[in-house]
């Protein structure tokens, strides 16, 4: 079943591809013509490439589908470009110059600056697998010291390798309006319906004692965060370089210490996320 809509899929994108070049296809133009949503789209090829790779077994001419991605060289561009420069100093002009494109070009991807900084954050920031933890959870009535480690592993595991873009991110936050709207509108958006929502429901619960999400998550997140800004230098300083699995199980049980519904005496603390 899944072969012959793959087959019916390609049949349809294949003239476009073939007129218009790989590189000036959008993803979006792909899904179009093959009368399907972005997301069915995704979820019978896994990448822009995976298509390729398909139209090139079924026989489109090579030159037609080996030039670069031109999404992905503007979303490799736009991450070198925040990063060295930061959101207020980067330009449509420098990202397309790195990309190795015209500017033209760009705006056939993106919108604008904004909706390129958008698309990094969805493409990297781990929201499906923040998104699974917690229904996981939610079914399972998991501890909630495991699904917030999950978290915070998630998190950690997003950033690490594109480390200078997020330091550039977090320090620019808190100075340039422009880049606080960007971040409030494309990562808190997001996170605090998920994260507070799960908060939420544990607070219904009894699990959690009540108080505002938003607090909630500056609670959890805010040490993981400041922890990753510092730890080079404090590494470098005071040779203090702990695992960061030590780091994460510190903050959530410190989390969940002052969050958690317990009964009265020693009973009710907790060690490591779980009760004692």
């Amino acid at each position: 079943m899944m072969e012959t809509r793959r087959a019916a899929v390609l049949v349809r994108i294949r003239p476009l591809i073939e007129e218009r070049g790989y590189d000036a296809v959008t993803v979006d133009a792909m899904a179009a013509a093959a009368g399907v949503s972005k997301a069915t789209l995704y979820r019978i090829f896994p990448s822009k490439e995976a298509v390729r790779q398909a139209l090139l077994a079924t026989g489109v001419a090579p030159e037609r589908l080996d030039a670069r991605d031109g999404r992905e060289a503007l979303l490799d561009a736009a991450m070198s470009v925040f990063a060295a420069q930061g959101y207020a100093g980067a330009t449509v002009d420098a990202i397309a110059q790195v990309a190795e494109m015209s500017k033209a070009g760009f705006y056939w991807h993106f919108e604008s600056k904004e909706a390129i900084f958008a698309a990094i954050i969805a493409r990297y920031a781990p929201f499906a697998t923040v998104e699974r933890l917690i229904s996981a959870g939610d079914q399972e009535g998991g501890d909630p010291h495991a699904v917030l480690s999950g978290i915070l592993t998630a998190i950690v595991a997003a950033i690490t390798p594109r480390f200078a873009l997020f330091r550039t991110i977090m320090l620019e936050a808190f100075q340039n309006p422009a880049m606080g709207d960007a971040v409030a509108r494309n990562v808190l958006g997001v996170v605090l319906p998920m994260v507070g929502g799960y908060l939420t429901r544990q607070m219904a619960a009894g699990q959690l004692r009540p108080m505002q999400p938003a607090l909630a998550i500056q609670s959890l997140i805010g040490p993981l965060f400041i922890h990753l800004l510092t730890r080079e230098m404090f590494a470098s300083q005071f040779a203090v370089a702990p695992p960061i699995e030590n780091v994460i199980a510190h903050i959530v049980t410190t989390f969940l210490e002052g969050a958690l519904v317990r009964p009265s005496g020693n009973e009710g603390r907790i060690a490591h996320g779980r009760n004692r």
